[in-house]
């Protein structure tokens, strides 16, 4: 009988089982989809240590490096969105 009251827990652990047999049984998807996030926050750890060298060394630098960042920020969810999309046009051609 499952309690509500650790409800949380049953879905964490049901979530980590599946992910865990996800990448088991996907292994080069599932490397290849973390890559992809790799790259991602290296590209935005780059980019905010630029940002803080050059807010250090000169003001008037400062806003476009800070808004290439924030663009980066925001794209790097997208990318994930995109590619679930590519997968679901994908299965669809298919079935």
């Amino acid at each position: 009988m499952l309690s509500s009251r650790y409800f949380c827990v049953y879905v964490f652990a049901a979530f980590t089982i599946g992910f865990a047999l996800m990448v088991g049984l996907h292994t080069d998807a599932a490397t290849r989809g973390v890559e992809r996030f790799v790259r991602d926050g290296q590209i935005i750890v780059a980019d905010a240590k630029r940002v803080s060298r050059k807010v250090s060394r000169e003001f008037n630098h400062s806003p476009k490096a800070v808004v290439r960042l924030f663009v980066n920020t925001v794209t790097m969810p997208t990318m994930m969105f995109e590619k679930i999309n590519e997968q679901l046009e994908e299965v669809s051609r298919r079935g």
